[in-house]
């Protein structure tokens, strides 16, 4: 682990005023609870945002490595997929579709699913392709990690597997889906759910919007909950008790392990 953050959720809690407001033991023990379940409930949701940055921050990186420039419509490499790209280089130039109209295009989801596929089947054999230190790696299935934008997911459901007739053949890899990778923007976009804007731990800033998916190792990057702890102080005048509930948590990139990043631009 190679970097830490320690998260701090402060709460006051009350002692005379707390013990004078319920009937019994029962009602102030399901009080306290409430507001150290809240507590908890935080901690989950910063954990989680954490795991978010971790990942865009190894996406950033890797679309970095690839691309000289900030324009990031050629067709990459074995770790930045531009999708879009090798699609409309494989068809007629006249047939050629945009970002926008990618994701209801039935012939393009199928080549989306092919490619990302062929690439569960090419990462489980050793390969110096898929990570940037250029190391002889392989990642068995069993430690693969797939993540898709959950509108990549819907889309190829809706316009792809609803008319397929054996669908198990156009189906895209077994996954966790998460809805954008940094926020929603105001109306839930393509453009900004599919969009990434990092500046990376390598001090790189990257803004990629279309990323669909990522896969990786399960070595490639990693976030644990080192320790959590509270600190108590009681003020005496108002009769009441801070508590600063704290967690350090570690996270890490190993650019020597496999990580892949599928996208449309």
């Amino acid at each position: 682990y190679n970097q830490r953050t320690t998260f701090e959720i402060p709460i006051s809690i009350t002692q005379k005023q707390v013990k004078e407001s319920f009937n019994s033991a029962v009602q102030l023990n399901a009080f306290i609870s409430m507001i150290y379940t809240a507590i908890e409930n935080s901690m989950t949701l910063k954990l989680d945002k954490l795991i978010m940055m971790t990942i865009t921050n190894f996406i950033g990186e890797t679309v970095k490595n690839a691309y000289e420039s900030t324009v990031y419509t050629g067709a990459g490499d074995s770790r930045a997929v531009n999708l879009l790209a090798l699609y409309n280089a494989s068809i007629a130039a006249d047939a050629s579709i945009t970002a926008a109209e990618a994701l209801k295009d039935a012939n393009f989801l199928k080549f989306a699913s092919e490619t990302i596929m062929n690439y569960v089947d090419r990462i489980q054999t050793y390969s110096t392709l898929f990570n940037i230190g250029g190391k002889a790696r392989f990642t068995p299935k069993d430690l693969l990690h797939v993540v898709l934008l959950s509108e990549f997911k819907h889309a190829s459901d809706v316009y792809l597997q609803s008319g397929t007739f054996n669908e198990q053949f156009t189906a895209l890899p077994e996954a966790e889906y998460v809805p954008y990778w940094q926020g929603s923007g105001t109306s839930y976009g393509f453009d900004n759910t599919s969009k990434v804007n990092v500046k990376t731990s390598g001090n790189n800033t990257v803004s990629i919007s279309g990323v669909l998916g990522v896969m990786f190792d399960r070595d490639a990057l990693g976030v644990s909950n080192f320790e959590q702890r509270v600190t108590t102080q009681y003020n005496p005048k108002g009769d009441f008790y801070n508590e600063w509930h704290k967690f350090e948590a570690g996270y890490f990139n190993d650019q020597n392990e496999n990580f892949v990043v599928f996208f449309v631009a």
